[in-house]
């Protein structure tokens, strides 16, 4: 079902810009908090765009008369 590749796609997204933001923020000590503004529409587009998905799950077809 292609509705269901949202889900193990919205956390990775989140996490990325978090860890970005967090790294930003630690490390040079920019407050880069525009980073979430950015994913936001990603995460829109995900959502609501027909057809976009990045993992393709395929259920195994199941064979008759193997018994």
């Amino acid at each position: 079902k292609p509705r269901l590749n949202i889900l193990p796609v919205t956390p990775i997204l989140w996490g990325v810009a978090l860890s970005v933001y967090l790294t930003l923020r630690l490390s040079a000590g920019v407050n880069f908090w525009m980073i979430f503004i950015i994913a936001a529409p990603l995460q829109l587009m995900l959502m609501f765009i027909p057809g976009v998905s990045f993992f393709r799950y395929s259920m195994p077809k199941e064979r008759g008369g193997d018994e």
